[in-house]
Parts: structure tokens; C-alpha cells; sequence
């Protein structure tokens, strides 16, 4: 493996240049030093076994550059390259992600994955059974007021990215409850592949009501362990859980885990099943 690192600083910072046969090799010179950019020439063959090149990715442990350049194969596995630029400050630039919540969703629960999703370039849609504006619940009292972007009988998972489900005593409980609440998710699982979701707290109890759990790794808020398991998960304690897609997480606590997997998921894309 060819390092060149190029030492004189300008405005766009420190650079890093790779030339390697595999991605792989060039993870932990990324991961221990710091550059404002990296451009890594990988030739077809480091495309082994057509791992996606997002695949090649989470191996860099810290993304502490704000552009990565990469020449890499088109998908083709052809010896034609293509320069591909990915904005790591706004990953989920194009990305369009839905929250679906009711009144008494679990404030930060909402307010914080939208911030983090936000943040990273994405859409994001707040999207209920009623229209105007629901309130959130925040410890033992009412807080404060989410403006609706759209209703559930109005949208379809065919326009979204990935969905969030808060938590919240009555807000799942009312979704779970709700015909269109439940299309509209059901939508995310498809026969071969399922959309990102990430539920938190009493989030995945809709998850349950609509049969997706079975053979699911999950966690949740304990007082639902019990719902889950009769549907097929299998319930772990932990702060935040991934299965193929799934992002899962117990409680406010957990929220800077939970947001971290949530955008590394909807960066990854759909999974298949």
C-alpha cells in the first residue's frame, strides 16, 4: 500500500491519498490520523465479493474529514472508474425520512432523532394520525407542540427513506390502534427487503402489533419486554440493538446511541431480507 500524505496546509486543509488494492488496508491509517479530505483509488478486485463500497466504509471507525473522494468501480465490476463524492457533514443529503408520532410521544424521543437526522442533510416529515399540531409528553407534564407535515392516510413508504417511531406510553398505543398507522408502516417490510426503522423506548410496540418481530433481535422500554417476546423477538438488554435494518434502543437515556445507529442506517440504505 502507497501512502501519500501531502504537508502543506492551504485552505482546503491536510490531504490523504491512497493507492491500494483493498479498502480495507487503508482503514486504520484513516482511523488513527486526522485529514480534511481523503481520495482513495481502489482497482476492481478490491471489490471482492461485491461488498458495497458503504460496506468498505464502516470500517473507518472516526469520520474525521469533511469530504471523501473515491475512485471506485460504478457496480459494474468493469475496469471503467468513476469519481463519486460523498459530503460526510451531510450524509443524508436526498435522504427523506418520516416520523410517524401522536400526541403524548415521549418529547426528546422525537426532538432528537429529528435533530440528528436534520443535521445530517436528511427530509424529514412529521407524519400522525391527526391533523395540525400534537403534543409531546416531557417527564410528568405536557410539552411542547410538533407541527404535522402530513397525515398517515396521505403518505405511503414508497416515498420515504427510513422511519422513526418515538416512544411514549400513549403514543404508540393510540398507533397501534390505527388502520392507517399500521399500513403505513407495515409498508417499510417488504417480502425481500426491509427499509431502515428505528423504534425507541414504546416505540416497537407497533412493530409487534403488525407481526414483524419474529426472529428479531430488539430492545425496548422493559415494561414491554413481555408484548415482544409473544410476538417472536428476542428481547435483550442493551442500549441500542441493529438487526438488518431494525435500530432499537430502551429509553432517553440511550438517545445519542440510538440517533448514531439511526443515521448510519439510513445512510446504508434498504437491507435485504
Amino acid at each position: 500500500m502507497e501512502v501519500f500524505k501531502r504537508g502543506v496546509k492551504h485552505c482546503f486543509g491536510s490531504f490523504l491519498t491512497v493507492v491500494a488494492p483493498c479498502f480495507s488496508t487503508v482503514c486504520a491509517s484513516i482511523n488513527q490520523q486526522s485529514f480534511s479530505h481523503v481520495s482513495v483509488s481502489l482497482k476492481p478486485e478490491s471489490f471482492a465479493g461485491k461488498l458495497s463500497l458503504k460496506t468498505h466504509l464502516k470500517n473507518i471507525k472516526v469520520i474525521n474529514f469533511s469530504r471523501l473522494l473515491i475512485w471506485h468501480d460504478d457496480c459494474s465490476y468493469s475496469n471503467v472508474f468513476n469519481l463519486k463524492e460523498i459530503n460526510m457533514s451531510t450524509p443524508l443529503a436526498g435522504k427523506k425520512v418520516a416520523i410517524l408520532a401522536t400526541d403524548g410521544f415521549e418529547q426528546s424521543e422525537l426532538v432528537s432523532p429529528r435533530k440528528a437526522l436534520l443535521d445530517a442533510g436528511a427530509e424529514v416529515d412529521i407524519i400522525s394520525i391527526k391533523p395540525g399540531t400534537i403534543r409531546g409528553w416531557e417527564d410528568d407534564h405536557w410539552g411542547e407542540e410538533i407541527k404535522v407535515d402530513k397525515l398517515a392516510q396521505e403518505v405511503s413508504a414508497v416515498e420515504y427513506n427510513a422511519l422513526v417511531l418515538p416512544g411514549g406510553l400513549f403514543n404508540p398505543d393510540a398507533l397501534r390502534q390505527d388502520t392507517e398507522a399500521k399500513r403505513f408502516v407495515d409498508g417499510f417490510f417488504q417480502e425481500d427487503y426491509i427499509k431502515p426503522v428505528a423504534a425507541i423506548c414504546h416505540g416497537p410496540w407497533m412493530l409487534a402489533e403488525i407481526d414483524k418481530l419474529k426472529g428479531r433481535k430488539v430492545t425496548s422500554y422493559p415494561s414491554i419486554r413481555t408484548d415482544l417476546e409473544n410476538a417472536g423477538a428476542n428481547w435483550v438488554d442493551e442500549q441500542v440493538v441493529v438487526d438488518n435494518g431494525l435500530v432499537t434502543s430502551r429509553k432517553p437515556g440511550d438517545l445519542q446511541a440510538f440517533n448514531k445507529k439511526l443515521v448510519e442506517e439510513v445512510w446504508e440504505g434498504r437491507h435485504s431480507e
